[in-house]
C-alpha cells in the first residue's frame, strides 16, 4: 500500500513537470516549485510513518530512508528562501520578529492538544508539563508530546542561528572580501556544531537529522547565478543528471543516511534546474497544508484503531490529509481576524 502511494505521487510528479527554457534568465526553484516539493515532501513523511508503522518488509531501507530524505528537502527549500530573501537589509529582524514566533507559538500550541489528548493521565511534575510544552523536552532528556515534531525543534534553532549570523553579517560582512563564500562556509560551520551538539542529545539520531541540508540550500542560493550560467550548456546539464542520480543511488546503497539525505537535495537541485511546476493545483494543496500535515498525524497513529493491515493506512491518510486542511483554514482565519483588528485599531489612532 505504501509503495503504491509512493509510486503514484512520482507518476504525477512527472505528470506535472515542465522542461525551463534554455535560455531563460530565472530561478532554481520557484515559488511554486517550493511550494510544491514541500507538499510532496509531507505526503512522504507521512508515507514513511505509515510504512513504520504496519512494518513493511523494507530490505533495501528505501522506506526507512524516506523520512530522511523528505526532511532534508524542507531544510534545503528553507536555507534557500532564507538566503535569497536576506539580500534585504534587516531581514534577520523578520527571522527574529515574525518567522520563529510565528512556528514556535504553533509548535507550542499543537504540544498542548496533544498534552490535553494523551498525556493528562500521566505523572509528572508542573515543572516537567511546562518543559514539554514549551518544546524544552529535549534539552532534559523527556518525550515529546508530539513525537513526530523533532523537525520543528531543529529548525527553529536553525533559524536563531541563521538569524544571528545574518546580524552580524550585516555588520561587518562588507569588510569582508568573497562575501558570499565566507558567509556560506560559516553557516556550514554552524550547522556542523549544531550536528555535533545533536549527537549529546538524548534522541541524538533525529535531532541532527537531514541537517546539513540546510547548509546546500544556503550555497545553493549564494552561488545560483553561476550554478545557472554553468548549466545553460545542454550537455553539461546532462552530464550533471547522471552524475547526481549515480551520486544518489551510490549513497544510498554504500553510505548512511546522512549522505543520501544530501545526495537527494543534490539530485532535485539538479532536477529543477532544468525542470518546473507552471501550476499543480494538487500539489500545491499539499504544499499549503505541509506543515500541518506534519503536525497532525501523530494523533491518528495513536486513535486508529489499527490491526496493522494495508487497509487501515488509507482511512489514516485521508483523515490526517483533511484535519490537517480543516488546521490551516482554521489558522487562516484566525490570522485574517488579527489583521482586521490590527486595521481598525490603526484607523483609530489615525
Amino acid at each position: 500500500m505504501v509503495y503504491a502511494f509512493y509510486t503514484a505521487i512520482v507518476l504525477l510528479l512527472l505528470c506535472f513537470v515542465r522542461i525551463k527554457p534554455n535560455n531563460a534568465d530565472t530561478v532554481i526553484f520557484t515559488k511554486n516549485d517550493t511550494l510544491c516539493l514541500k507538499g510532496i515532501s509531507a505526503v512522504f513523511v507521512l508515507l514513511h510513518h505509515l510504512g513504520q508503522y504496519f512494518e513493511i518488509p523494507d530490505p533495501i531501507q528505501f522506506n526507512g530512508y524516506m523520512g530522511g530524505m523528505a526532511v532534508g528537502i524542507f531544510f534545503l527549500l528553507s536555507a534557500y528562501g532564507l538566503t535569497k530573501a536576506n539580500r534585504k537589509k534587516g531581514y534577520y529582524k523578520r527571522i527574529f520578529r515574525q518567522k520563529i514566533p510565528a512556528l514556535y507559538v504553533y509548535q507550542v500550541l499543537m504540544n498542548t492538544l496533544y498534552y490535553c489528548l494523551f498525556f493528562t493521565k500521566e505523572c509528572g511534575s508542573v515543572g516537567e508539563v511546562l518543559i514539554r510544552i514549551f518544546n524544552f523536552d529535549f534539552l532534559f532528556g523527556y518525550e515529546r508530546l508530539n513525537g513526530f515534531s523533532w523537525f520543528i525543534t531543529s529548525i527553529l534553532v536553525v533559524y536563531a542561528c541563521y538569524g544571528g549570523l545574518a546580524y552580524v553579517w550585516e555588520k561587518v560582512g562588507e569588510k569582508c572580501k568573497n562575501q558570499r563564500f565566507w558567509f556560506a562556509v560559516i553557516c556550514t560551520a554552524i550547522i556542523a556544531v549544531l550536528y555535533v551538539l545533536a549527537l549529546a542529545t538524548p534522541i541524538k539520531t533525529l535531532y541532527g537529522r537531514s541537517i546539513f541540508c540546510f547548509a546546500l540550500g544556503v550555497w545553493v542560493a549564494l552561488f545560483e547565478k553561476e550554478i545557472l550560467q554553468f548549466m545553460r550548456v545542454r550537455k553539461r546539464y546532462f552530464m550533471t543528471c547522471i552524475g547526481a542520480t549515480a551520486l544518489l543511488l551510490l549513497c544510498f546503497f554504500l553510505l548512511p543516511e546522512q549522505f543520501v539525505c544530501i545526495a537527494t537535495c543534490v539530485f532535485v537541485t539538479v532536477f529543477f534546474i532544468g525542470f518546473s511546476y507552471p501550476r499543480s493545483p494538487i500539489f500545491e494543496f499539499l504544499g499549503k497544508i505541509s506543515l500541518e500535515i506534519y503536525l497532525v498525524q501523530a494523533i491518528f497513529f495513536t486513535i486508529m484503531p489499527f490491526e496493522r493491515e494495508w487497509r487501515d493506512g488509507v482511512p489514516v491518510f485521508a483523515l490526517v490529509l483533511e484535519s490537517a486542511f480543516v488546521l490551516y483554514m482554521l489558522v487562516k482565519g484566525i490570522k485574517l481576524l488579527i489583521a482586521r483588528l490590527k486595521s481598525k485599531a490603526n484607523k483609530k489612532k489615525a
